[in-house]
């Protein structure tokens, strides 16, 4: 399985840390962006950089599907190059799954992102429950999913800790 790729990889650096890239164009140093042509080129090239730095020093990465379709076709593109690369450099990948409101949307969401994206982990949120929830286990294969059922943002409490 390939949560054996992750334990093994944090043994192995001493490290648990896996980081998150979420496309933001505020995050991009100046210089990438003088050089390229595009913020998402000039985005692509500082991950990729990072990603050469960090080799060896995190197991592993974090993608959030989400932000990068908001970028439409050019996003899309950009993040399978990132996927492809973190593969290459032997990290464990995890993919956030857009949010789904209805089994049919999970199942579709599965279908899509299971045939056409490269991840060794999957995050879904669940609160749509096991009918969300069924359609990505059925495909796992050798893959991981990891279900948030808590975040860690600020105001979190506010609706989490709520009794009902």
């Amino acid at each position: 399985m390939s949560i054996d790729k992750l334990q093994n990889q944090i043994r192995k650096l001493k490290n648990p840390s896996i980081v998150m890239f979420s496309l933001d164009k505020a995050q991009i140093p100046p210089a990438y962006l003088e050089r390229e042509s595009h913020w998402i080129k000039a985005y692509c090239q500082y991950i990729s950089d990072l990603l050469q730095g960090l080799k060896g020093v995190v197991p592993g990465v974090r993608f959030n599907f989400g932000t990068f379709a908001l970028m439409g076709e050019q996003g899309l593109e950009t993040l399978s190059a990132l996927l492809d690369l973190s593969g290459e450099q032997g990290y464990y990948i995890l993919l956030d799954a857009p949010e789904c409101y209805t089994p049919k949307d999970a199942e579709l969401t599965a279908n899509t992102l299971f045939a056409n994206w490269q991840f060794d982990g999957l995050v879904l949120g669940c609160y749509l429950g096991s009918d969300g929830i069924r359609p990505f286990l059925d495909r796992l294969g050798e893959r991981d999913l990891f279900v948030a059922v808590r975040t860690g943002n600020k105001s979190a409490p506010e609706l989490q800790d709520l009794l009902t």
